[in-house]
């Protein structure tokens, strides 16, 4: 447990000695977080939600031939 706070320690103290470092990996992790979570909710969406309505099964499909 002490060296997990020593190695904590040591990286607040390397962050804080180079902030545009820190600024630029904080901004990474943020849009890679936010890109991620935006796929995962369209994939969710599209993939693996029943359509609402009554029948769903039934529903026509734009451009098929009937």
């Amino acid at each position: 447990m002490d060296t997990l706070l020593q190695d904590l320690r040591y990286a607040a103290r390397a962050l804080i000695k180079s902030p545009g470092f820190t600024a630029v990996a904080v901004l990474t992790l943020g849009l890679g977080i936010g890109a991620n979570t935006a796929v995962f909710t369209l994939v969710n969406a599209a993939l693996f939600r029943t359509p609402p309505g009554e029948r769903p099964h039934e529903a026509d499909v734009a451009g098929r031939d009937a």
